[in-house]
């Protein structure tokens, strides 16, 4: 698996110290690989990493070895007992018919300020407030990102160039 596609998917899920065991695993479906924390979800189609052919469910990662700048190799155990969250439930099916703009988000050590303008950029478009640690895990990718506005305290629909990730990132309140 690419190196910065594992990041962003291991960022993605809860701590090691998270009582929450379910959203430790990441998800296989026929046409993705998910992970959330309950804030974030991430998602990326198959085609856009490289597995081997694998059972649907939830998976414990085992352990992730980087074999070299740019891959990195996961093990992987399925667990069958474990109820991931319905992400069809999570990812509107209508997702990109919403308001839009197009958005950079790169790491903070290329672009310092790329993340502030990112939320400044979704909370103008939306009214809703995002946090900046969730917006940041992200960056990991450095990617252009069409944003899609769900409504008022909804979360917000990410979707990459390619249109092979996509991300929710839940709102807060200000007041």
């Amino acid at each position: 698996m690419v190196t910065n596609n594992w990041k962003t998917l291991d960022a993605c899920r809860v701590g090691k110290n998270e009582s929450r065991e379910t959203l430790k695993n990441i998800n296989i479906t026929d046409q993705h690989i998910e992970s959330t924390n309950g804030h974030i979800a991430i998602r990326f189609t198959k085609e856009s990493i490289s597995l081997p052919t694998i059972a649907n469910g939830a998976y414990k990662v085992i352990s992730a070895t980087k074999c070299n700048k740019l891959s990195t190799e996961i093990i992987l155990e399925h667990q069958p007992e474990a109820q991931f969250p319905d992400t069809k439930r999570l990812f509107p099916e209508n997702a990109t018919a919403g308001s839009k703009i197009t958005i950079e988000i790169m790491p903070e050590k290329d672009a310092p300020y790329s993340i502030t303008s990112a939320i400044i950029q979704m909370y103008k478009l939306t009214g809703n407030a995002y946090a900046n640690e969730y917006v940041k895990k992200l960056s990991i990718l450095g990617a252009y990102w069409g944003v899609y506005s769900q409504g008022d305290n909804r979360a917000i629909y990410l979707e990459n160039s390619a249109g092979t990730i996509s991300a929710l990132i839940m709102p807060f309140k200000i007041n």
